[in-house]
């Protein structure tokens, strides 16, 4: 039976999504929008199940096509259209990688793409056109198996086992998700095992609604229950931030709001009402399509321009984003829901000729540097795609760089110039990798140790909730203290996200600590690592932190102009405001005996701006990581500068 309040839900959870991908102030939850929606489809689909399972009418065909038909027909749409702005909006890495990600979304695997890419809460995350997709991923690898389940459980119907099973199953999953937001972010954000429980407390209720019962015997209890529900879900969207483990225990707020207006709404009044005012249920009808369209659409505004946009500024984007929504919902959705108007026989046709053109161009995206060159050269002045082709990371960051899912012990790390003398070691995070690539090319008679993990900050004397950081970094001093042949150890990192107070990271790496104490406590741990090298006769380099230029720099060099061969990217005082006490803090690390500080920093900027290309070559690869060119010029000014060794 068609329920006009669980439209009227879907519409809170997809402009949700919506106002909080447009910035609006305060609503700083609204992502929870998505496990609102994993809430609704746990109990829609059980409920379509549970009723064809009565009636003895239950088959996987027809619920696979169904799903099809709800899901793909739209998704196929926007992808295209994606790919058509991509081709003229997007350039080089970043055409590659939407073109990989294009690929992961006719596979059903996008959330597993992305989980390998990156965070959903990251600054690039913004750049990615289908990174929404990762729930549908979720989605449809649960359905792959649930229906199964489900079938082969239904015997234990009659005797409450069915909810018990799937109440274990949930509390499972729900522990899984608790376990892994401590452990493993990203792995907890994306995978379905850790999501698996908020589709499960949907099937449990729409079990438990098919029994018809009426629990309560005065209808404005279920008007309570149901504005309970409301105030759950609209709390979390204004209390929940980016910081906030998701999913986890703390999820279970939103997740039980909209579970307990699935239950009780419809059997009360007043919230039954409001969920089923005509502009909310016409917002459900097309939420689908509208949390399809919203993000490419947001994705290409915000790459038209460098500056930082407000909600008010997202306003066209999102009524564009309706438009398109309405269009395909009317012209895409409903006839392709439609048996009758297109049958089994063309859906499969029409659909697999779409997935199919879907993987040619995405296949081709990827894998051939010719297609995209020849594209940029078409669109592009020759200046640019020149600077384009200067955007290069090391040939062996893949193989050297550690990190929470390639763990390398310092036993194991690479040597370049092997065969030569081992007097060099590079140490710190993701932000060495071309710097130590550089230097060892420079050093040819001198074996340079790459010791590098991602996202690991100096903890060798503290305990990081990055997986594997800490022994890693203990690991790694101790076997650069026992080798005397290592002369030299140069210490870099993305400073910035480990010192700064405001970076979110540092809550990520330590747990029940203030920003204060944890900036301190970074701090303390590097300077003890230090001494402890300067006292075994190494001699440490520091220099400059590497300026953050907040977009990615084909962004900048497909809007900036070039003047000279450079392209300016921040003023000169945002550095100042983020590294200016980074800064000071290596130069006071600087007065340790034996630590030479070599200033890098006017490589990057001059009194009013830092820049991003230089003498029409790339400084980055990305927003903040060096290129192989701007490594150079840092490892050219280190071996200058640095004081003859004894």
């Amino acid at each position: 039976m068609y329920r006009a309040d669980i439209d009227g839900l879907r519409a809170v959870a997809v402009l949700g999504v919506v106002f909080y991908h447009a910035h609006i102030p305060f609503l700083t939850g609204g992502f929870l929008g998505v496990d609102i929606f994993f809430v609704i489809s746990g109990f829609l689909i059980t409920g379509i199940i549970l009723k064809e399972l009565k009636t003895d009418t239950f088959s996987f065909l027809k619920f696979y096509e169904r799903r099809a038909r709800r899901i793909l027909p739209a998704l196929v749409i926007v992808v295209i259209c994606t790919w058509v702005a991509s081709w003229f909006l997007m350039f080089g890495n970043d055409f590659k990688d939407f073109s990989a990600s294009m690929v992961a979304v006719v596979l059903f695997l996008p959330n597993l793409f992305f989980y390998l890419k990156s965070g959903y809460f990251d600054r690039v995350a913004e750049e990615k056109p289908l990174l929404h997709t990762w729930s549908l991923g979720v989605e449809e690898q649960f359905y792959i198996i649930f229906p199964i389940f489900l079938a082969l459980l239904w015997k234990y119907r009659q005797n409450h086992r069915l909810i018990m099973i799937m109440l274990v199953c949930a509390l499972l999953s729900l522990g899984l998700s608790e376990f892994l937001a401590r452990k493993n972010t990203e792995a907890n954000f994306y995978l379905p095992f850790s999501r698996a429980w908020e589709l499960l407390i949907g099937a449990m209720i729409a079990v438990q609604n098919a029994k018809d019962s009426k629990l309560l015997k005065q209808q404005w209890r279920y008007d309570i229950l149901s504005f309970l529900g409301v105030v759950l879900i609209i709390s979390s969207f204004f209390l929940f931030d980016k910081n906030t483990p998701t999913p986890s225990l703390y999820t279970l707020i939103p997740v039980l709001g909209s579970g307990v207006i699935l239950f009780f709404a419809h059997r009360g009044f007043i919230i039954k009402k409001v969920l089923s005012l005509r502009p909310l249920v016409w917002i459900g009808l097309i939420s689908y399509s509208l949390y399809l369209w919203h993000v490419p659409v947001f994705v290409f505004m915000r790459r038209q321009t460098l500056n930082t946009l407000g909600f008010v500024e997202y306003i066209p984007a999102i009524l564009l984003a309706l438009l398109l929504s309405i269009l395909t919902w009317i012209f895409v959705e409903q006839p392709f829901r439609n048996k009758n108007f297109i049958t089994s026989r063309y859906f499969i046709f029409i659909l697999g000729a779409g997935m199919c053109l879907i993987l040619i161009l995405g296949i081709t995206g990827y894998a051939s540097n010719d297609f995209r060159n020849l594209r940029v050269n078409e669109v592009k002045l020759a200046q640019k795609a020149n600077i384009l082709s200067t955007i290069k990371k090391s040939p062996f960051r893949k193989k050297c760089h550690a990190g929470p899912k390639k763990q390398i012990q310092p036993q194991d790390a690479c040597i370049y110039n092997e065969g030569k003398p081992l007097e060099w070691a590079i140490l710190g995070d993701s932000h060495i990798v071309e710097l130590a690539y550089e230097l060892s090319k420079k050093l040819e008679q001198e074996a340079v140790l790459h010791l590098s993990f991602s996202g690991c900050a100096p903890v060798f004397f503290i305990k990081s909730s990055v997986d594997g950081c800490t022994q890693w970094a203990k690991n790694t001093l101790d076997y650069i203290l026992k080798t005397p042949s290592i002369h030299t150890v140069l210490i870099h990192y993305r400073y910035s996200s480990y010192f700064d107070k405001n970076s979110p990271k540092p809550s990520s790496l330590l747990m029940g600590k203030t920003p204060e104490e944890k900036q301190e406590l970074f701090w303390q741990s590097l300077e003890k690592a230090i001494k402890l090298l300067v006292k075994n006769n190494k001699n440490v380099i520091l220099i400059d932190p590497v300026p953050d230029i907040s977009y990615h720099i084909e962004r900048y060099i497909d809007l900036k102009p070039i003047k000279n061969g450079y392209i300016k990217t921040i003023p000169y005082s945002d550095y100042q405001a983020r590294d200016l006490n980074v800064q000071n803090r290596i130069k006071f690390l600087s007065k340790i005996k034996g630590v030479s500080y070599i200033p890098t920093l006017d490589i990057f900027c001059d009194k009013n701006w830092c820049y991003g290309v230089k003498d029409n070559k790339a400084l980055y690869f990305d927003d903040d990581h060096l290129s192989l060119y701007g490594a150079s010029l840092v490892a050219d000014r280190i071996l200058r500068n640095l004081a003859p060794l004894p």
